[in-house]
């Protein structure tokens, strides 16, 4: 930070202009009155009101997001749900995704050259029907109308006819399948497919009086076998065969706490997350950790469909976890889908186009991907660095000490640096009108030839110069806008850059109280 911040509470306030700068970044705040985010001025790291494909990564640096890829192959039976798996398929594992179609068929597709193949025919199950791997082949399936199917990627057939499941896990070994409410199948050790009882198979219900209603997922992670509900998790553990009896422990883990949603449980380094009506929760050891404190002013205007598909993956080599659901967007664009994203305790949005459905691949170098479809399409996200993207970015109501005192604001600043041209607009905002300024920064880094010339040029053009590096883009205000509160509300549609700094001149205008 430069400068003092202009007026001091109970004086009258300093009458020379003082310019305040923030490059200490966190991430967006929908919890806090926007007067009361933190902000570097009061010695915390500046949060945003709102971050929308902007990733804050650390001081100086917030980054405008890549876009999505493009469109690696279309199924046109139409995509209920796909799964991302290393399969192997004969020359080692390698990946793939599979895809649940809207008609019950499956299909295969390479996400490296797009090629399909049609591995379950239409009908063969339902959109409801859930996959796991069995070590590196084949993928099993439950449905919980049509069966248990296991798939080799290339056919599907059935592992057990009268087997009908909701959710399917592999631990320790075995196959674990939710065939009733609150009743686990589970197969005899190193099978898949094996239910016979004498050969170490069985059942187990979930009696706890802890554990209100039915399973909602098998999670296998950390050693144990998570089973998860609306209001609880439970878990699984020291499983054992002797003799062809197979005895192990069920534990309560969480109470009060849970998830309908069996998508979002997913595996987070040590920990595992999900996401549920009131927030984003982490399960570290027998703890559950709210994560989703900075977003409780948003859970009012999501919209939760029957289950909210999540993942995990890198964005400039940073590890995050996201989640797809529905926003009732207060900007006026209806209800749209949108990524929730958490990194190194920060929270922001993403938008990667009309999402249905989100898996996370992993490559055959071991580069954790997400992917995506908008129900036909299948494209990987945050894959294109060249493409412009939509973005959006609103600070605080700033107060700069007091709130009783109006300020006049005089000049804004940006630092940022960028390989590309970078279009922006910036609404100047206060406490009694949310665009009482608008202001072109249009091609900022643009350099232009001017004078005699001559400058020749052949062809269709335009001919574009860019400034690259670390730029400094300074604006009047025009007509000094006055406010008791002063907000920043950035819009723009650029490839990606960094944003490393925001400066504002500010001159406080009369006495305190008038």
């Amino acid at each position: 930070m430069r400068g003092q911040p202009p007026g001091k509470p109970g004086g009258g306030g300093d009458d020379s202009a003082q310019t305040i700068q923030f490059r200490k970044f966190s991430g967006m705040n929908q919890t806090d009155a926007r007067t009361a985010i933190k902000d570097e001025l009061s010695g915390d790291a500046t949060e945003f009101f709102w971050m929308e494909n902007a990733m804050p990564i650390g001081s100086g640096n917030v980054r405008i997001l890549p876009n999505v890829g493009s469109t690696m192959s279309a199924v046109a039976a139409g995509v209920a749900t796909m799964w991302g798996f290393s399969l192997n398929r004969g020359g080692g594992p390698l990946p793939v995704i599979i895809t649940v179609n809207t008609d019950g068929s499956m299909t295969t597709v390479d996400p490296v050259t797009g090629s399909q193949v049609l591995s379950a025919a239409a009908g063969t199950v339902t959109t409801s029907a859930r996959l796991t791997i069995w070590k590196d082949t084949p993928v099993l399936v439950a449905d919980p109308t049509k069966g248990y199917f296991y798939n080799t990627g290339t056919a599907t057939f059935v592992a057990g006819s009268t087997v009908f499941a909701t959710d399917v896990a592999v631990f320790e070994g075995r196959a674990w399948l939710t065939t009733a409410s609150r009743t686990i199948a589970f197969t005899a050790p190193d099978t898949y497919n094996d239910f016979t009882g004498a050969s170490g198979a069985g059942t187990a219900t979930v009696t706890d009086s802890a554990f209100p209603g039915k399973i909602y997922r098998l999670l296998s992670a950390l050693e144990q076998l998570w089973i998860v509900g609306a209001g609880a998790v439970d878990a699984i553990s020291n499983v054992a065969t002797t003799g062809g009896v197979t005895t192990f422990s069920i534990t309560n883990i969480v109470t009060n706490v849970g998830s309908p949603h069996p998508s979002s449980v997913t595996s987070f380094f040590r920990t595992f997350l999900f996401l549920n009506q009131y927030g984003v929760y982490a399960i570290v050891g027998a703890t559950p950790q709210k994560l989703s404190d900075k977003l409780d002013g948003l859970w009012p205007i999501l919209s939760h469909p029957a289950d909210v598909p999540a993942a995990t993956t890198t964005i400039f080599d940073v590890f995050l976890w996201c989640a797809l659901i529905n926003l009732v967007d207060p900007f006026g664009r209806g209800t749209i889908p949108i990524l929730l994203c958490f990194s190194q305790g920060k929270w922001f949005i993403a938008r990667q186009g009309t999402l249905t459905w989100i898996t996370p691949v992993i490559s055959s170098l071991g580069d954790p991907q997400v992917w995506g479809t908008d129900g036909t399409n299948i494209f990987q996200l945050f894959a294109d660095a060249s493409a412009p993207i939509a973005y959006r970015i609103m600070s605080k109501l700033f107060d700069f000490g007091s709130g009783v005192q109006y300020k006049q604001w005089l000049r804004v600043g940006f630092e940022f640096n960028s390989s590309s041209a970078v279009s922006a607009t910036l609404t100047a905002e206060n406490e009694r009108n949310s665009s009482a300024a608008t202001i072109p920064l249009s091609s900022a880094n643009i350099i232009s030839f001017v004078g005699a010339g001559p400058i020749v040029f052949v062809g269709t053009g335009p001919l574009t110069f860019v400034a690259a590096g670390l730029q400094l883009v300074r604006q009047q205000m025009p007509g000094g806008l006055l406010g008791r509160y002063l907000a920043l509300d950035l819009t723009g549609t650029s490839s990606p850059y960094i944003m490393s700094a925001i400066q504002m001149q500010i001159k406080p205008e009369g006495k305190e109280w008038n």
